[in-house]
């Protein structure tokens, strides 16, 4: 039997290397960036004042999934394969996305009034929902994507980025308020959406080319549907326990548990980024033998597992010390969050991975699916834990969410049988060393 080729012309990879390395180059430097601007933010606010702040982002965020429509992965297939007409495309998800957001903005606004306990939250949560509006011109980046030109769009978040942190640094620096650093939220929005305009005009586009087309958006609202529902249940499971502390408890307790989360997930586009890089190298082996093809999936699942161990114990180790160091004092009660919500890293490095897996083998149904099941467990369990551990009990609940989700949920369809034998053999590889001994 002749093996198919998997032969790419060279200068096609160099193509979409090039334009994967920006991307991975912007996410780093944001993660970076905001790990060190977000610890000097919270020792400047305090875990009240950085508290409060969290909290606003995490409960804008959970419109803003709604806002975003799902649409994003659908509009960019039909711009690969577009003319090149695509104004109408273009213009038509646009148009829907700030419709949308203008909704969210709207309902988030009054839904604030509703859950928190000060009108200065809620003037707060207001401010920070204007953002959603400037994020419709994502669908520029969508455009660039299209046409493998993702620098364009790295340059524009970078620009932000950038002025974004020169901002901070002298609110940080002049005794700003709270109020302020929210406003530079919607700031880096702005300016994210005018360089993407620039960069979308000097490439020969123009926004008056853009037109709304009513049978394209029917199509691609029903088409995002499942996609917005899927994000929904994504947000409600890594922003709930946030916005639950502050309902629960207070806006302090809120602030140490970010504090916390910040430095356990901060490391969290690391197997993000080795998935990306290495499974193109794995799909290439099914081509030659289902054996080879699981060998490679295992050695990743190898990887990531002990490198989000030793990431793991490490930060647990020296908890104290960093929050100390990092926070300060004033943080104090971080410190025993930190040390049970990093044991998530090792459930998330393997659910990471084995996303990609599931799009491989076509069951994207399945990821809703796992996703839901970690958002109503982290739900129920932050309802029984909360109340009786406080934030600690938040981290063993998203603990148990994200094992559960990431791990256990594959035991119970046959097709995923197979990955939770690939899963359990790394995770049990430890104590089988220990036995032999």
């Amino acid at each position: 039997m002749k093996i198919p080729s998997l032969k790419i012309s060279q200068t096609g990879l160099i193509k979409y290397f090039s334009n994967t390395s920006w991307l991975f180059l912007e996410r780093v430097l944001r993660m970076v960036s905001s790990l060190f601007i977000g610890v000097w933010m919270a020792r400047y606010l305090g875990p009240t004042n950085f508290g409060l702040f969290s909290y606003v982002n995490a409960y804008v965020a959970l419109f803003a999934v709604v806002a975003n429509l799902g649409i994003d992965t659908i509009v960019v297939k039909r711009l690969v394969k577009a003319d090149s007409n695509t104004g109408p495309l273009v213009g038509t998800s646009f148009f829907l996305k700030l419709g949308a957001s203008m909704l969210m903005l709207i309902i988030c606004g009054l839904t604030s009034f509703l859950v928190t306990d000060t009108s200065d939250a809620s003037l707060l949560i207001l401010i920070a929902a204007t953002s959603m509006i400037f994020q419709s011109f994502s669908v520029i980046d969508l455009f660039f994507q299209s046409k493998v030109l993702s620098k364009f769009v790295v340059f524009s978040n970078l620009f932000s980025l950038f002025l974004s942190i020169l901002v901070k640094v002298y609110l940080l620096t002049s005794g700003a308020s709270l109020l302020l650093f929210v406003c530079v939220v919607v700031f880096e929005s702005i300016v994210t959406a005018v360089s993407l305009l620039y960069f979308y005009v000097r490439h020969g586009s123009f926004i008056s080319d853009w037109q709304f087309d009513l049978d394209i958006a029917k199509k691609l609202l029903v088409d995002g549907l499942p996609l917005i529902l899927s994000g929904l249940v994504v947000a409600i499971y890594m922003k709930i326990d946030q916005i639950m502390i502050e309902q629960m408890l207070d806006i302090t307790a809120v602030g140490e548990y970010a504090a916390a989360a910040r430095l356990s997930e901060f490391w969290y586009f690391i197997p993000v980024i080795i998935s990306s890089s290495l499974f193109p190298a794995i799909v290439n082996a099914k081509n030659i033998s289902l054996d080879l093809y699981y060998k490679r999936l295992q050695a990743l699942f190898n990887l990531l597992f002990w490198l989000s161990v030793i990431i793991t114990i490490t930060v647990a180790s020296f908890s104290s010390i960093i929050i100390d160091f990092l926070f300060g004092s004033d943080y104090s009660g971080a410190k025993a969050i930190l040390v049970i919500h990093v044991y998530s890293g090792i459930f998330a490095a393997l659910g990471i991975s084995s996303a990609k897996w599931f799009i491989q083998e076509e069951l994207q149904n399945l990821l809703f699916y796992r996703a839901l099941l970690g958002a109503i467990l982290n739900v129920i369990l932050n309802l029984i834990l909360i109340k009786k551990f406080g934030g600690i009990g938040a981290a063993y609940a998203t603990l148990a969410a994200q094992a559960s989700s990431s791990y256990l949920f594959n035991i119970f369809n046959k097709r995923t049988h197979k990955l939770f034998m690939m899963q359990s053999a790394v995770i049990i590889s430890p104590f089988l060393k220990v036995a032999r001994r």
